[in-house]
């Protein structure tokens, strides 16, 4: 994985290594990642039971998961999109393949947070812009709430990470526009 490890650390992606595979859920949940690359043969189960694991739990099941595998023969690559996987890139890996997987899967969710679905600044600001520009046009009132959760981290810490992901995903509505409903 070190090499793998350099070649997306050349390309600006943030890295998280797992060397503990009994730590994937707690450092999965630390870092809330956009993308997850698994290896098909680890440890505790390999990666076609952990991609089912992952889109049966409720937070995680539209987490694009990239699976590295040496076997790509159609019944190896059937079992892992079978299991959930985004796509999967062929061992030896090609950087060139890797990164035009990496952007396909990104994409597909880009410009949302992941957990609450709601649009993030960059994917909001040309909409904001519009509406504001609309009701300025119309000379109609325009209404922007911040909210900031307060006891957030209590949350998190008494009743667990889950419990504090619940309250966000509950006031984003999870639904497809997020909070910024369209008209």
């Amino acid at each position: 994985m070190g090499q793998l490890s350099r070649l997306l650390d050349s390309w600006g992606v943030e890295v998280t290594l797992l060397e503990e595979p009994q730590q994937f859920w707690p450092i999965l949940r630390a870092c809330c990642p956009d993308l997850l690359m698994l290896e098909m043969d680890i440890p505790y189960g390999g990666g076609i039971e952990l991609c089912q694991q992952l889109r049966t739990n409720q937070y995680w099941c539209d987490l694009p998961i990239i699976v590295l595998t040496a076997d790509t023969q159609a019944v190896q690559v059937q079992q892992l999109f079978a299991a959930g996987a985004s796509d999967f890139v062929s061992k030896p890996i090609v950087g060139p393949e890797l990164r035009a997987r990496l952007q396909g899967c990104l994409q597909q969710t880009q410009g949302q947070d992941f957990l609450t679905k709601v649009m993030d600044r960059h994917a909001s600001m040309p909409m904001l812009k519009q509406r504001l520009q609309a009701a300025q046009a119309q000379q109609t009132p325009f209404y922007l709430a911040v909210l900031r959760i307060k006891g957030l981290r209590q949350i998190n810490a008494q009743y667990g990470l889950d419990a504090g992901d619940a309250v966000l995903s509950s006031l984003g509505g999870n639904s497809d526009s997020g909070l910024i409903k369209q008209p």
